[in-house]
């Protein structure tokens, strides 16, 4: 298919994908601000998922996203080094369950969506299904040997971003 052949548009969420996703919620995963356990909502699944589904489409279709479930309950999270150094600690934001399902929804809708139309770069590892960093890392192995064997020199700058995101301000 060639590019941009469609113009996206979200899609209504069927109620079973809601209910899918609420009786697969992992129990483990922190509560957001909430405080409403993903064990609740598997509980709750046949109670809820209707009106959980009317009020995904109904957010879809008025391109709005109720504020109450963006509000996240943010944590300060230990890496490395001195526990008295606030650089050595990130922020993790925990969002209610609910907001990670519609996010979950939305996200394969525009991953189909770019999958389909193949907007996705072919060198793109990350975040892609069957791609990881060792996909990447025999890419590259493999076009360096290439290289090698037509007498070519292989130009490598290697760049540690362990840290990247601890220089913006959060």
């Amino acid at each position: 298919m060639s590019l941009f052949t469609s113009k996206f548009k979200l899609q209504r969420v069927k109620e079973s994908k809601v209910l899918k996703l609420l009786t697969t919620a992992d129990s483990a995963k922190a509560t957001g601000y909430d405080k409403i356990p993903n064990k609740l909502l598997k509980i709750a699944a046949p109670y809820i998922y209707q009106s959980l589904t009317s009020m995904f489409n109904l957010s879809i279709e008025t391109n709005t996203f109720p504020n109450e479930l963006g509000i996240a309950k943010v944590s300060p999270l230990f890496k490395a080094g001195d526990h008295n150094d606030k650089d050595n600690y990130r922020p993790i934001s925990v969002v209610p369950t609910v907001s990670r399902i519609f996010k979950r929804i939305i996200c394969e809708q525009i991953y189909t969506y770019l999958n389909i139309n193949e907007l996705f770069n072919p060198q793109q590892s990350g975040l892609r299904a069957l791609h990881s960093t060792a996909t990447a890392l025999l890419d590259l192995a493999n076009e360096w040997c290439f290289n090698i064997d037509r007498k070519m020199v292989n130009g490598v700058v290697l760049l540690d971003l362990k840290k990247a995101f601890d220089t913006v301000k959060h």
